[in-house]
């Protein structure tokens, strides 16, 4: 009896351990966790302490910034558009968004970034080609670009720049699959024609449903002193085959003037090409009234 009344005794010691043996247990296990969360935050700064003075630091500051492709814009306009501000260097600046930047001036194409090792930025740039005007009511003239794709406005200061650019008159700006543009086959007929032969010398193009495209251009006479002087004249195309029509319409005129009555030409209709009319007078502009297209 008495070594079984020991053995309960021991049993009961035993069994208060335990709740104690737990609580150890669950304490050090929370001060581990909190360490670790500690450590983690501490790793954390350290890395942000090392990302701001590295980025931050004047070893890779831009001191040189060389931009490739201007031709209108100026180097200030571009530097502003990129959104680069004093004290930037090349591991702080967002390559990405200054693309997006620059992308977003109604001149600029296309751009590329390029970092040059300790202090260069190189900014490449390609430019909107404008390769003619498009005429609208109660608003600018647009420029569009040799995609056809109107770009910007013509406002009065870049006259110097686009005045020799056709005038296209008679088309509609319309908006399609959220984007604002030209559509139609009369605006496909003008684009072939200005991609054809780019270096046609014309001033005006007008769109009609009917009668197709009137261009006023201009051909060379000489004066009583002999010298080359430009001729005003309007060519009615039609729909089709401008180039050999422009062609024909030199010949004729080369003709007229051999005969003396060159700047007496105020136009010809090329619609049928086999019968060629030509109307003497004064030249006016072909291209006075737009007709929806």
């Amino acid at each position: 009896m008495k070594a079984n009344k020991k053995i309960k005794k021991n049993e009961s010691s035993t069994l208060s351990l335990l709740p104690t043996l737990g609580f150890m247990e669950t304490l050090d296990l929370g001060i581990k966790f909190i360490f670790t969360i500690v450590a983690i935050m501490l790793t954390g700064l350290l890395f942000i302490f090392i990302h701001d003075y590295v980025t931050q630091s004047t070893c890779f500051s831009i001191n040189t910034v060389s931009i490739h492709g201007l031709n209108r814009l100026t180097r200030t306009e571009t530097l502003v558009q990129a959104g680069l501000t004093p004290g930037d260097t090349l591991l702080n600046i967002n390559a990405l968004k200054m693309k997006k930047r620059l992308v977003a001036h109604p001149w600029i194409n296309t751009s590329r970034i390029k970092r040059t090792w300790p202090h260069t930025l190189d900014i490449f740039i390609q430019e909107e080609v404008p390769v003619a005007r498009v005429n609208l009511e109660n608003a600018p003239p647009l420029l569009i670009n040799t995609q056809g794709i109107p770009f910007a406005e013509n406002p009065p200061e870049t006259t110097t720049v686009t005045m020799k650019l056709p005038l296209i008159k008679g088309l509609i700006l319309e908006k399609k699959e959220e984007q604002w543009g030209f559509h139609g086959t009369l605006y496909q007929k003008i684009m072939g024609l200005l991609r054809e032969d780019p270096g046609l010398p014309i001033t005006s193009i007008t769109a009609d449903i009917a009668t197709g495209i009137t261009v006023d251009t201009h051909f060379l006479s000489n004066d009583l002193s002999g010298q080359p002087v430009e001729t005003p004249i309007t060519l009615k195309l039609g729909f089709s085959q401008f180039k050999s029509k422009f062609e024909t319409a030199g010949k004729i005129f080369q003709h007229l003037q051999q005969q003396g009555m060159g700047k007496n030409i105020k136009a010809m209709d090329l619609f049928n090409p086999e019968r060629v009319i030509v109307t003497p007078g004064r030249h006016t502009s072909g291209a006075q009234t737009p007709q929806g297209a």
